[in-house]
């Protein structure tokens, strides 16, 4: 499906999919853009094209992490970010 002979417009309809779940959850834990450091929908952009691209590599390294490996590394870099998750500084 993601592959060189795939559907481009599946792998957009996935990431508009991970975008819409991101939306939503960040609309419900930060409701008031103010606050935001970024704008949101830059924030969105990244984290749901970061999410694809993991998921990506992972489809075409042969998937030699089981899915709840994955789960694990997807929620680190997302909670802690590709700084704090690569080592290059402390939590």
């Amino acid at each position: 499906m993601f592959g060189t002979n795939g559907d481009l417009s599946y792998a957009n309809r996935y990431k508009n999919f991970l975008a819409e779940q991101m939306i939503d959850k960040f609309s419900y834990l930060q409701p008031q853009d103010e606050k935001m450091h970024i704008p949101r929908d830059y924030l969105i952009a990244y984290m749901s094209s970061a999410n694809f691209g993991i998921l990506m590599h992972w489809l075409e390294s042969g998937m030699k992490q089981t899915p709840q490996q994955m789960g694990r590394i997807m929620a680190q870099i997302i909670n802690y970010g590709p700084i704090i998750s690569s080592g290059l500084r402390e939590k």
